[in-house]
């Protein structure tokens, strides 16, 4: 599986203890620290399968996500999605996983919940 971490400016992905977690379970993990236009990041996200965001950094729209062919998940770190184009992700299947109301709720899906909980499960082995 690959993830790939975007505007990571803080640089708080790398010794995120979730980090190591990830890689232990065989995931390749790419950080992305720097703020870059969209064709320059192309060559970073394009084989992602699983995109994680920081906040509302980084549009997704129906557009970005056709250059996303591997593409099943997304896990937002913000609470908004404004930035995420999800009727499109919802056409595709691809799951959201966000924090609706900051750090005290659990992760919930854009996709419909059992549909969320498959893709989930996949991505994670």
């Amino acid at each position: 599986m690959v993830v790939t971490v975007l505007d990571d400016w803080e640089g708080r992905w790398r010794a995120a203890p979730a980090l190591s977690r990830l890689q232990a379970a065989g995931a390749e993990v790419r950080i992305v620290g720097e703020e870059r236009a969209w064709a320059a990041l192309l060559p970073e996200v394009a084989g992602a399968e699983v995109l994680v965001l920081n906040r509302e950094r980084t549009r997704i729209d129906a557009a970005r996500l056709g250059e996303l062919p591997r593409l099943r998940m997304i896990a937002q770190t913000g609470t908004g999605v404004p930035h995420l184009d999800l009727p499109a992700l919802r056409a595709r299947g691809i799951p959201v996983g966000h924090r609706p109301t900051g750090h005290r709720a659990a992760p919930y899906a854009s996709a419909p919940p059992a549909t969320s909980r498959k893709k989930a499960s996949r991505c994670a082995k």
